[in-house]
């Protein structure tokens, strides 16, 4: 199923965390934006557009409609996966992830990485691929 999703509008609600929104491991969902973890940052940000995501990163992935590999094929809308540091998989450990991020319009990333760093938007995927977890995939809604 396709979905038309707003990304100017979510570029500007996830931009406007940055340096806002409190990181918590395992956050409660209930308190986004103000304190979120990755997954429920981009579990809150796609409610505004009406999209229901599973809680966890691993869940996030396996909701997508398409799952892209080559992160030079980011689009707008896109959700960005990695290994993180706690990587679950539901049955293909290839697709075991442990953090999830927005691309933007820009194609910059925005994500909840750590509790130092809270909401952050990387330049571009490839600085989001070059932490110190392994890039998995992009997820694609529509």
């Amino acid at each position: 199923m396709k979905r038309k999703i707003n990304n100017n509008r979510l570029t500007n609600e996830a931009r406007a965390c940055i340096g806002v929104s409190v990181y918590k491991l395992k956050a409660d969902p209930t308190q986004a934006p103000g304190v979120v973890d990755c997954s429920s940052f981009v579990q809150w940000l796609l409610s505004l557009e009406g999209i229901a995501l599973p809680r966890l990163a691993f869940e996030q992935l396996h909701f997508c409609n398409q799952i892209v590999f080559d992160p030079l094929e980011a689009r707008a809308g896109d959700l960005i996966f990695r290994t993180g540091h706690q990587p679950q998989y539901l049955d293909d450990p290839t697709l075991a992830v442990g953090h999830v991020g927005f691309v933007t319009g820009d194609l910059t990333v925005i994500h909840a990485p750590s509790k130092e760093k809270g909401v952050v938007e990387d330049p571009d995927v490839l600085t989001f691929f070059s932490y110190k977890s392994a890039g998995v995939c992009l997820g694609r809604l529509g």
